[in-house]
């Protein structure tokens, strides 16, 4: 059997009566901060695009950020990812231990997780098997780096990411 893994490296959900105009977007918004070629594409999962950038995307949302979010219209959050592994455990408990490296010493986490044509696990025993392999102090409220753990199908797409490298419009 032929495994086809996901390259996107950010995720950007919009609303899905919306795909031409949310593509559109991304592309421009792509485009303005330096690619001029950017892949974006509909996913498995309505409401998602997958985006393939040649920019560093954690820098991308760090500095769509300091904007006032009047160029976002058509999409709502943007998840940078670093890693995709096969959607079971173990897989994805590998991939975590080579990520949570970059959770210093004395740091703070949380972990998202989100679930999409994925019925193996509930959230929460994800997030219990998952969180075995991060040895730092969670702090839910105000942590310095969050785990975004993106299960879509077969796939997870896994990051260790600073807050302000999320981004959401609804929070503008």
């Amino acid at each position: 059997m032929r495994k086809c893994w996901f390259t996107y490296n950010l995720l950007v959900s919009y609303p899905r009566r919306f795909f031409r105009k949310a593509r559109r977007e991304v592309r421009e918004v792509l485009k303005f901060f330096g690619d001029e070629d950017p892949r974006v594409e509909k996913t498995i999962v309505a409401g998602l695009l997958g985006v393939k950038t040649c920019l560093d995307v954690k820098a991308l949302i760090r500095e769509m950020r300091e904007g006032d979010g009047t160029f976002i219209r058509y999409t709502f959050r943007w998840i940078p990812v670093e890693r995709w592994v096969k959607s079971d455990i173990d897989s994805m408990k590998e991939a975590l231990e080579e990520l949570a490296s970059q959770i210093e010493e004395g740091e703070t986490w949380r972990m998202t997780v989100e679930k999409r044509r994925y019925s193996g696990l509930h959230k929460s025993e994800i997030i219990r098997e998952l969180a075995e392999v991060i040895d730092r102090k969670v702090d839910l409220e105000n942590p310095d780096k969050v785990v975004m753990v993106e299960i879509i199908g077969g796939q997870a797409g896994i990051s260790v990411l600073q807050p302000e490298e999320l981004f959401s419009s609804r929070t503008l």
